[in-house]
């Protein structure tokens, strides 16, 4: 996932987006209801996850719209967003990077789609409000497996959980 960094200047205070106006930042690769759009769909929702922690950018609304009621990862992540926050902190890192093997899954007979992918997640430093380092955590590999929901002419996600390789 490549970053920018924002550039110093004056600029007009951000209005709220639409629903409408969120929906159309998802990738045009992961808006139909197929396998290899819900594939897309689940990176692209899982490459939101950095940001919800980052200095300067801020994915948690277009996060929050695409979660669904049952996600627990989901959940979590939007409270440990702003528990962050809160605390003035920041991290970098915690970047997904999926591998070239084909991911697994279909639509089920419970009406949901199921993807199975294999990632590597980058290390993640997490600095206080002093920018002193405060917590890190190390590189990652493994699987996740998500459910999603095509419904309203888009996904959102239903569950997502992760099997992580134990090093050596």
């Amino acid at each position: 996932m490549v970053s920018a960094s924002p550039t110093p200047s004056a600029s007009p205070t951000p209005t709220a987006l639409s629903d409408e106006e969120l929906l159309e930042l998802i990738p045009e690769s992961a808006r139909l209801e197929n396998f290899g759009s819900s594939v897309n769909f689940a990176r692209f929702f899982l490459q939101l996850y950095p940001e919800l922690f980052s200095e300067s950018g801020d994915t948690g609304v277009l996060f929050e719209l695409l979660a669904g009621d049952n996600c627990g990862f989901c959940d979590n992540a939007l409270q440990n967003m702003e528990e962050t926050r809160n605390a003035g902190a920041y991290s970098v890192g915690s970047e997904f990077e999926f591998a070239d093997s084909v991911p697994e899954g279909g639509l089920g007979d419970d009406g949901f789609w199921y993807v199975g992918d294999e990632f590597s997640l980058s290390p993640a430093t997490t600095f206080g409000p002093d920018g002193t380092e405060v917590d890190s955590a190390a590189a990652a590999t493994g699987k996740v497996r998500t459910r999603l929901l095509f419904s309203n002419g888009h996904w959102t996600i239903d569950e997502i959980d992760f099997d992580f390789e134990q090093s050596a």
